[in-house]
């Protein structure tokens, strides 16, 4: 029993440095949710077409563009214009005249972020093209390349949109920008960078956090042993009031440590054995394949089995826009009722719909991405965020596609040809655990405050626990000092 004590003294050294880190960071989370800065539109503008337009096929022979990896309908402050990708970047074109627009990719980025955020008139101090996610603009943000707009304001507002995809991105404000500094600081130890202190960051940031979850772990064993198997004296613990609240909070506040540790040791590891997948498929266009017809509105040129097609919404929704707000609308597309019909693809040259052009797309990416010819078990349009298909994958609407003999689920976005989310048993699993025993997510979305309470009482819970801890490991540190 002796050893047991003294490894819980020991380990609690260690475990009071890692709960201060994980819990404090933790206490945080809810509040940047609710402190979130809110879009004032979720869904993309319209892109109005004018009653004169000159077709795609006849502004990419006038500009002699001959070949190109993508185009869509943006709609800039002067007017509609076709966003068109090449090997040189992104050009743009008036689709009223055919004219080129000058600088149109950083006018679409600074419309955009204008419209999102509802700020017409307001001053942008700077706009930035971003090709990699960096302490401010992070991973779970998922969506690159894309544009910072900075706004001169009182709260730093910044705007970060996709162009290529017509969509937020995220907002952050200065409040937000220190909040997700603290927490990704003391949380996810983004402090040792890429590089970290011999070379290998990654290695380190994780092998230092299990050595901090392990111990935590380990000590809130140590103390549950002591609790069952040491002699409760009540009236020495009425004198000892510390102590005492050491023991009550510590067997309520031990289920709570079982669960943050494994879970967040096992989401750690799980990260570091996804599988890495193929990058995205490259698409090559002819000009002299496309057909003169002018879309009726917003579109995405599609190429399925070489035929090159408008992807068209069948409806206006706020799927896609719904990526803007990473904690506050973790359901905004499931308000909205029903599914919407699926996406249309028009032929080039006369409009027809393409039958089956959006399924037949989806199964060549998820065959791209999953490098397999089996048969598929399932192909479904997936239109809001449930179960697996989280709001972390930022996407929709997307296509879940299943092969036989695989369990692997594969989610892509035919708009774009990304993979938004490539699923697995091991990794729903893991997940599972993640949003159950790390997120509370037993607590339905329905009473999100609440949960969000009940996740910062056991954070504060388990601060208490250690601090009292450390005040009575201080206290016999300095009896054995004296004596």
């Amino acid at each position: 029993m002796r050893n047991t004590i003294l490894l819980h003294r020991w380990l609690g050294v260690i475990a009071c440095v890692a709960v201060l880190m994980f819990a404090s960071s933790g206490l945080l989370h809810p509040v940047m949710s609710w402190l979130q800065p809110q879009p004032a539109q979720f869904m993309p503008p319209r892109v109005d077409m004018p009653a004169q337009a000159v077709s795609l096929r006849e502004v990419l022979e006038r500009h002699g563009i001959a070949n190109f990896s993508a185009a869509i309908a943006a709609q800039l402050p002067q007017g509609s214009a076709y966003r068109v990708q090449t090997e040189s970047g992104a050009r743009y074109f008036a689709i009223a005249d055919g004219a080129e627009v000058i600088d149109g990719e950083r006018q679409h980025a600074e419309f955009l972020a204008r419209h999102f955020l509802g700020d017409s008139a307001g001053e942008i101090l700077a706009s930035q093209h971003i090709t990699r996610f960096d302490s401010e603009y992070v991973f779970v943000n998922r969506l690159l390349p894309a544009w910072r707009v900075d706004f001169a304001r009182d709260d730093g507002i910044r705007v970060y949109v996709d162009t290529a995809g017509n969509r937020l991105a995220t907002l952050t404000d200065t409040r937000k920008r220190w909040m997700q500094a603290y927490f990704r600081a003391l949380h996810d130890f983004d402090f040792i960078g890429e590089q970290g202190f011999f070379g290998n960051g990654n290695v380190i940031r994780v092998a230092l956090m299990l050595v901090l979850l392990t111990a935590t772990f380990a000590t809130a064993v140590f103390g549950v042993v002591m609790y069952v198997r040491l002699k409760r004296a009540a009236q020495r613990l009425q004198r000892l009031g510390t102590r005492r609240w050491h023991r009550r909070l510590s067997l309520a506040v031990a289920v709570v440590t079982f669960s943050f540790t494994v879970s967040g040791a096992w989401h750690l590891l799980q990260g570091e054995l996804d599988t890495p997948v193929p990058a995205a498929q490259s698409i090559a266009f002819q000009s002299d394949t496309l057909g003169k017809a002018i879309p009726p509105g917003a579109f995405t040129l599609l190429q399925v089995d070489g035929v090159p097609c408008f992807r068209v919404s069948a409806s206006r929704t706020a799927m896609q826009a719904a990526a803007g707000n990473e904690h506050a609308h973790h359901n905004h597309s499931a308000s909205t009722g029903s599914a919407p019909p699926e996406p249309a693809c028009l032929d080039t040259a006369q409009l027809q719909p393409i039958e089956t052009a959006e399924r037949r797309r989806a199964e060549q990416l998820a065959r791209h991405y999953a490098q397999s010819a089996s048969a598929i078990d399932e192909l479904t349009q997936v239109t809001r965020f449930e179960g697996e298909y989280g709001f972390i994958n930022k996407r929709l609407p997307v296509w879940k596609v299943r092969f036989a003999g695989d369990s692997a689920r594969w989610y892509v976005e035919t708009a774009t040809g990304a993979l938004a989310l490539r699923a697995d048993d091991a990794a729903a699993r893991e997940g599972w655990v993640f949003s159950i025993f790390h997120k509370a997510r037993f607590i339905s979305d329905d009473f999100k405050t609440v949960r969000d309470v009940f996740l910062m009482v056991a954070a504060f819970a388990c601060i208490v626990v250690v601090l009292l801890g450390m005040v009575l490991f201080v206290r016999g540190w300095q009896r054995n000092a004296i004596t």
